[in-house]
């Protein structure tokens, strides 16, 4: 495994394009978002905020500060994905015909369905009243969201969220070919 990071600069590709594909559909889509809801037809939508007052642009600036702080662990594990697959150790592959296409939907709804069974426990974990404080509090923290808190995580809960990709590239075989 050091060898390739010795001798392959894909590594710092791989991870560029993960942090840049997470940095700039953030941008596309909170910012979007942002601008609809928060500035351009603020009036019109504010009748349906559940609080009615705006967060300051302090509060604004922490969300987007962890969300990239999240978008760096998140392209740190897709890092850490590529080695595995690259080393041989996941069940990634390369052509749907090597398993079909019953295989391929299949996967599909087997990782929505452990997506979401991962995230209900996790969640319920870091509801925790001790890793509430110290880890999920973060997220909490925008007590009055803006589409920036979407990705505001503590580190430690960015590695959890991440965490169902390496169980699922790692249980289930997934293909390539259409990414």
């Amino acid at each position: 495994m050091l060898d390739i990071l010795e001798n392959d600069f894909s590594v710092i590709r791989v991870f560029f394009f993960n942090f840049l594909i997470l940095s700039v559909r953030y941008l596309i889509f909170a910012g979007l978002a942002f601008f609809i809801f928060w500035v351009w037809k603020k009036d019109k939508f504010s009748i349906y905020r559940i609080q009615q007052k705006f967060p300051e642009s302090e509060k604004i600036f922490f969300e987007i500060k962890y969300s990239f702080l999240t978008f760096f662990i998140f392209a740190c594990v897709g890092v850490g994905i590529y080695l595995a697959r690259k080393s041989g150790y996941t069940l990634i592959y390369s052509n749907i015909d090597e398993y079909g296409w019953g295989y391929f939907f299949f996967s599909i709804l087997a990782s929505i369905l452990l997506h979401d069974t991962y995230f209900y426990w996790m969640h319920r974990l870091i509801h925790h009243k001790w890793l509430f404080k110290k880890v999920h509090a973060v997220h909490h923290n925008s007590t009055n969201p803006s589409p920036w808190a979407a990705f505001s995580f503590h580190p430690f809960e960015a590695i959890l969220e991440a965490g169902i990709l390496p169980i699922l590239v790692f249980i289930l075989l997934y293909t390539l070919e259409l990414l």
